[in-house]
């Protein structure tokens, strides 16, 4: 099973990243426009963890913001301070009651996990209880905040705040709920799967994101493309929930606002913006004309 770089896939679809210093003149990133007779729509690839060294973002990023007078998300962004969502997030992942990690993996992940948990000097405790999805995004979170990434410096917390002060109205695309339920509704093999997968990845997370977030930040998108097929050939299940469903639902919303009468920047994972099947693919598929902007 190739995993040497599933992480990082899952990542560009729209969870994690890496850090780079600022940016280069080279530097172009992931980002499209697309125009009705009415209404423009700026397509932004994100990277949802990264430094703050990272920023400033390539310029196609800033010139798409300050041309848009709405700024939609995956999800309302505002959910992730939320202690009513975050609720939410620890019921979805929990195991049904009376359920532990020993009884749903099988023993060569528990024993991968054994000894992921004692190299960090971690306590399973910690986990106890927890569904093997939420095990896995949890330890590859605290990996890459050890790296000294932040969920705060991520692209679209980068511009969700910046809307908030500019008072740009904000929308999402689908819910906190729906996205939980992309990998809660995974069966108990594929989650195991998926945690083994993690684990194996670990020692070299640090080289497969800098490969990765230099094909985005450099706006490669046919290699990106690429490296993240290479990271779900073996997740047919995941793909299709994760991305390819997604990617239909989200071309209907957004060709919504090319109906309408505003400009408007789409902000999501830079895995969905490339390759095939794409937003960007789907869009032109459905007759629209999207252009990489510079």
């Amino acid at each position: 099973m190739k995993t040497a770089n599933f992480l990082t896939t899952i990542l560009a679809l729209g969870f994690l990243g890496q850090s780079f210093l600022s940016a280069e003149p080279e530097d172009r990133g992931m980002v499209w426009k697309v125009e009705s007779p009415t209404a423009s729509v700026y397509l932004a690839g994100s990277v949802h963890i990264l430094s703050f060294d990272d920023y400033p973002l390539p310029p196609p990023y800033e010139s798409a913001y300050e041309a848009s007078g709405k700024v939609v998300f995956e999800l309302n962004m505002g959910d992730l301070f939320s202690l009513e969502k975050q609720t939410i997030l620890q019921q979805s992942s929990r195991l049904p009651q009376g359920t532990t990690l020993e009884d749903v993996l099988r023993p060569d992940t528990l024993n991968s996990l054994e000894k992921y948990l004692q190299s960090r000097e971690f306590s399973r405790s910690g986990f106890a209880g927890h569904q093997p999805w939420f095990v896995a995004t949890t330890i590859t979170t605290m990996e890459l905040m050890h790296l000294g990434l932040s969920p705060m410096a991520g692209v679209d917390m980068h511009f969700y705040q910046r809307a908030i002060r500019d008072g740009k109205s904000t929308g999402a695309l689908e819910t906190l709920e729906y996205q939980l339920s992309l990998f809660s509704d995974l069966s108990m093999e594929e989650q195991d799967r998926f945690l083994q997968a993690s684990l194996i990845e670990i020692d070299t997370i640090n080289q497969e994101l800098q490969t990765m977030l230099t094909y985005w930040r450099t706006g490669q998108a046919d290699q990106l493309a690429n490296f993240l097929n290479e990271g779900l050939a073996e997740f047919p299940t995941l793909k299709d929930s994760l991305l390819d469903e997604r990617n239909r639902n989200w071309v209907a919303e957004i060709e919504t606002f090319l109906a309408g009468e505003e400009t408007v920047m789409v902000v999501v994972g830079a895995g969905h913006l490339v390759g095939e099947n794409s937003v960007v693919e789907l869009l032109e598929k459905n007759g629209h004309t999207p252009v990489r902007w510079e």
